[in-house]
């Protein structure tokens, strides 16, 4: 019998035993597993990284948590400018109890829903009491905050700074309104989080989950189709119909920032991008540009249907009319005019280039340009009924566009494609261009790629009294143009249904990592933000 109790005793202790082994190897849930499911945007910082680069570098004038800050001014337009309780976290980020070397997601959900359009900040929580300290003297005795505890996670909202921020054991979130949503609906959307299942969460998206594995020091996740309140108001749907997901792998290297993009397409979308993406019709220009002169050119095609949308996009009906009153050709046919096939560059100024303005009072430079475009079988017929109406000067077979522009530009049509032009040595054939052993890399980009393009900001910069009247090219563009050294950008033929492009960011202080130089341009955009908001 004793041995019989002492059996049960055993059962009984052991069962409790296992229980409490369970209870304690309980598998902390991930901060991925807090993220809805409906997320349109989701921007991991992978701060182990980020940190290792920025512990070489000398911040002196630079402030690096403006790295994590700027998303604030970005995202969170709905925010108060001043002074926000986050800082105290920005300000003082080892004492708050926070994993610092884990990544931190910056999140934004479906801004298609009505009033319910949310963006977020999820960190990982180290030391959940240590933040509760934290907390209490830094940031509950300072701001005006209406706090709610629960057994599980504590939440609270910022009436004078429209935003509500939460956290339990393992993740801290901060959660605030975009565009129309009021601000108090922030605390709802809070509690949604702390009480969703991971069943609920991004981590049922595969692709997603393909994104967490990457070592790169950013990664942005994104469904397009669910972010169009925000992109159409700046692009037209022509550039970003049938993509279900698009990803970018962002690297911080020396002297230039490296982002590699993959987009997703829907099924449908598949045949328009692999006729867009086929090969480059002007390869054979490509392969005159004179590198040593390239200021900027851009290769591209688009969709047929584009360039109705495009005009109706930007308000340009007025204008559409003119020509049509100038032409007398129908809208239809101005439609139909080019195939969808460009290719534009622009080089340096030289003194043996005739680009004279004709203007006999304005003796200023022009920038070399040079563009190439298929058209269509209509092109020559409407070129004609231009010169016939006094609109260009047609001499053999080049036609002169000095009536238009006040200087010398010239049109000339071979085959099906067409030749646009300042620098007379391509279609006056005076004297073949000598050009220097060329930049393999230019070659490739321009020549190479269905879709590419490519900026030098020195060059630029050197051009720029010749832009004087060009609003764009203001005193803010000079400061961040200053940071800059090239950018360049192209796009591979499409692969399945995967879309591949590359961009390449150069900065010109290339003794320092190019965060650090990242970092320099979000404060003079900062700065340059703050000063228009003072002005307004």
């Amino acid at each position: 019998m004793i041995n019989k109790k002492a059996g049960y005793f055993f059962l009984i202790f052991a069962s409790f035993t296992f229980t409490i082994f369970l209870n304690g190897c309980k598998e902390e849930r991930s901060v991925q597993s807090y993220i809805p499911k409906d997320a349109s945007a989701i921007i991991t910082l992978n701060t182990s990284n980020i940190v290792t680069k920025l512990l070489f570098q000398n911040f002196e004038g630079i402030n690096p948590k403006i790295l994590i800050k700027f998303t604030e001014l970005f995202f969170f337009e709905s925010s108060s400018r001043k002074k926000s309780p986050l800082n105290e976290i920005f300000n003082q980020p080892i004492s708050t109890g926070l994993n610092l070397l884990d990544d931190i997601y910056l999140y934004t959900n479906d801004i298609e829903n009505e009033n319910q359009k949310y963006t977020g900040i999820f960190w990982k929580m180290n030391d959940s009491k240590k933040f509760d300290e934290f907390f209490t003297n830094n940031v509950s005795k300072k701001y005006s905050i209406t706090l709610n505890k629960t057994e599980n996670y504590n939440t609270g909202y910022f009436k004078d700074y429209g935003f509500s921020l939460g956290w339990n054991k393992e993740l801290l979130v901060a959660i605030f309104p975009y565009n129309d949503t009021k601000p108090g609906n922030t605390l709802n959307k809070l509690n949604e989080i702390f009480e969703l299942k991971p069943s609920e969460s991004i981590i049922e998206d595969d692709n997603f989950n393909n994104l967490s594995d990457s070592d790169d020091d950013m990664t942005i996740f994104a469904r397009p189709s669910q972010l169009k309140p925000l992109t159409q108001k700046f692009i037209p749907d022509a550039f970003n119909g049938g993509i279900k997901y698009f990803n970018a792998f962002i690297n911080f290297d020396d002297d230039q920032v490296k982002i590699n993009v993959k987009q997703y397409l829907e099924n449908e979308a598949i045949a328009v991008y692999q006729d867009l993406l086929s090969e480059n019709l002007h390869s054979d220009l490509c392969e005159r540009i004179d590198d040593s002169e390239l200021v900027a050119f851009l290769n591209f095609k688009y969709d047929k249907g584009f360039i109705a949308k495009f005009i109706k996009f930007y308000n340009m009906r007025l204008a559409m009319k003119a020509v049509i009153a100038a032409t007398g050709v129908q809208e239809k046919e101005l439609y139909e005019l080019t195939g969808g096939d460009v290719f534009i560059a622009y080089a340096t100024n030289r003194d043996n280039h005739n680009f004279l303005v004709s203007d006999s009072n304005n003796s200023e430079r022009l920038p070399c340009f040079i563009a190439e475009l298929k058209t269509g079988p209509k092109m020559p017929s409407f070129l004609d009924k231009m010169s016939n109406n006094g609109i260009l000067n047609k001499q053999d077979d080049l036609y002169n566009m000095n009536e238009i522009l006040g200087y010398d530009a010239y049109i000339k049509l071979e085959d099906d494609k067409m030749l646009v032009t300042n620098d007379s040595f391509y279609v006056l054939k005076q004297k073949r261009r000598i050009i220097p052993e060329p930049d393999r890399e230019i070659q490739k980009l321009s020549s190479g790629y269905p879709i590419s393009a490519y900026i030098n900001f020195d060059r630029l910069l050197k051009q720029s009294p010749t832009f004087s009247n060009t609003s764009f090219l203001n005193d803010n563009f000079y400061e961040v143009a200053n940071v800059l050294k090239t950018a360049s950008f192209y796009t591979k033929p499409l692969e399945d249904n995967v879309m591949n492009s590359r961009i390449d960011i150069k900065f010109k202080d290339e003794k320092e990592n190019s965060l650090n130089s990242l970092i320099r341009l979000f404060n003079i955009l900062e700065k340059q933000q703050d000063k228009i908001t003072s002005e307004l």
